[in-house]
């Protein structure tokens, strides 16, 4: 959701074509690799992610343009979350939101003692 309460917008549906030239993306479960990564958490409660690396592959690749609980970043080491943001320029999720993405992190054994909600400043 926007941070306006609204659900995704129509007019990002382009982006699902964008998503599909891009392929597959993982869904986070335990065993991923150390890093930052972009997440979102779809409707279905999943989260999925991906390493942009410098490439311009915005949140909307991601959501194949479905709607989504929330939006951001992530960094992971040793198979734990480091920190959680809500930074998504489409997206604008609200740092609430965050909260949807711990507890599902949690329920995934993910959420260590040191893991961090950092909520985006814009």
């Amino acid at each position: 959701y926007l941070n306006t309460g609204q659900p995704y917008l129509p007019q990002y549906q382009k982006y699902a074509n964008a998503y599909k030239a891009a392929g597959d993306v993982p869904e986070i479960t335990g065993g991923i690799p150390d890093g930052k990564y972009i997440y979102l958490v779809r409707m279905d409660r999943s989260i999925v992610y991906y390493q942009r690396d410098g490439a311009k592959f915005p949140h909307p690749n991601l959501s194949q343009g479905q709607n989504v609980l929330t939006a951001g970043e992530i960094e992971m080491a040793s198979g734990q979350v480091v920190w959680i943001s809500n930074q998504s320029g489409h997206f604008q999720p609200s740092s609430l939101s965050l909260q949807i993405a711990k507890l599902i992190l949690q329920a995934k054994g993910l959420w260590g003692r040191e893991s961090q909600v950092t909520p985006f400043q814009p």
